[in-house]
């Protein structure tokens, strides 16, 4: 789903432009939206119980006109997805809260599947949306049910020949279908994210706890809305993006294998923030650029080698990032036999989180095809990583990775 989906050719109107600071919705924004929809969730049956002038449905109508207000404050325009039990903002699935299947239960059952509003919306527009979600359930549903300069709607899919298949108004406004196969393409956002990250110190600075913030809610909605099925992997689409997509994969890899031990959601999410992170201390070595080009001479070498200890260094400056993820950007080039790097006097294993982010990284790494070196396929970089049990690797987290990888669908 782009970010500048453009609205229906005959509805379009030109609106103010926004200065975007961040490339997903913050999630002031993102309750904002969830709170119009939960509040025409009640209007809607308010309207069931009573006449439409009724004190209780006139005071919930009253509300949506002043969330209607806050829905606009970062877009010229919010699109809206619901399929089955599950809401789509701007591209972002919701909670998995029991009002939000019920909030796309009835948007579905009125064939309002692919939703656009633009800034300008009048209530007077907004409510012939409600008033259509709030006819009779006897009322034969209709294509188009009405005409709005401010809305765009839409039945998501159709059936032929018991295929699903994308309708004209779902690619007029620029959507993908959320979870068919997540691709680098459906990635290009939290790519272009992680390279905010990684740039130049002072740009990072700055800006590195909302573009972390931003990336780590995105990655965690692709991970646990399909925790049982998949975990959607990065493809490599060119080797000066392997550094960011490198990092997103790591992040994925690690926060399932936290995930699937059991770990509470506070610590995966720290787990995940470490395994992101884990090369940000390359800024200060001044060889990021090399570093893609993939050549470094041996005095480079021992210069990157240091990243660990910058980045850790970095990371403790931050008091809202978790110390743990601090530990795992030092630790993350350690052995499990505690060897490795940066030397340490005296040899010890990592930390648990930091041999998951272990496991993860040497996963990732050999499965990308890189210029010093081709991709193996998963089952080659299991039975290479099979060697290291013990010296190099945890042998417990690694025969549990392995399950991981095998049911996750990744061999």
């Amino acid at each position: 789903m782009t970010q500048d989906a453009q609205p229906l050719e005959t509805q379009r109107e030109t609106s103010p432009p926004i200065k975007k600071t961040h490339l997903v919705p913050s999630e002031k924004s993102i309750q904002a939206a969830l709170d119009l929809l939960r509040a025409v969730l009640k209007v809607v049956r308010d309207r069931s119980f009573y006449p439409q002038n009724h004190p209780q449905v006139l005071g919930g109508m009253d509300k949506l006109g002043t969330l209607l207000e806050n829905l606009f404050v970062e877009r010229n325009e919010r699109i809206f997805v619901f399929i089955e039990e599950q809401v789509y903002i701007d591209d972002l699935l919701s909670g998995d809260e029991s009002d939000v299947s019920k909030i796309a239960q009835l948007f579905c059952n009125k064939k309002v599947e692919a939703l656009s509003l633009r800034r300008g919306l009048p209530m007077s527009e907004f409510r012939l949306l409600v008033d259509h979600l709030a006819s009779p359930e006897d009322c034969p549903p209709e294509t188009a049910p009405f005409q709005a300069l401010h809305i765009g709607i839409g039945t998501l899919m159709v059936r032929e020949n018991g295929e699903k298949q994308i309708i004209p108004l779902f690619k007029k406004l620029g959507l993908k279908m959320p979870g068919q196969g997540e691709n680098t393409a459906q990635f290009s956002d939290e790519i272009d994210l992680m390279r905010e990250i990684y740039s130049d110190e002072e740009t990072m600075k700055s800006s590195l706890l909302s573009n972390l913030g931003n990336v780590m809610h995105r990655l965690e909605t692709r991970l646990f809305k399909q925790i049982h099925i998949v975990i959607p992997l990065v493809g490599l689409r060119s080797f000066e993006e392997y550094i960011y997509v490198h990092a997103i994969n790591l992040c994925l890899l690690s926060m399932a294998q936290a995930e699937a031990l059991g770990y509470s959601r506070e610590v995966i999410r720290a787990v995940g923030m470490g395994a992101l992170l884990h090369d940000i201390g390359e800024i200060q070595t001044g060889l990021k650029k090399k570093r893609k080009e993939w050549k470094l001479s041996d005095a480079e070498v021992d210069q990157i080698k240091r990243h660990p200890a910058h980045g850790a260094a970095l990371l403790l400056t931050f008091p809202e990032i978790p110390r743990v993820s601090a530990l795992i950007v030092y630790e993350h080039h350690l052995k499990y036999d505690g060897t490795g790097y940066p030397e340490i006097m005296f040899k010890r294993s990592q930390h648990i989180a930091s041999r998951l982010v272990a496991i993860s990284d040497q996963f990732d790494a050999m499965r990308s095809s890189r210029p010093d070196q081709a991709a193996l396929q998963p089952e080659q970089v299991l039975t290479v990583m099979e060697a290291e049990k013990g010296t190099g690797l945890d042998p417990h987290l690694f025969e549990q990775f392995r399950t991981l990888i095998k049911s996750r669908k990744i061999v």
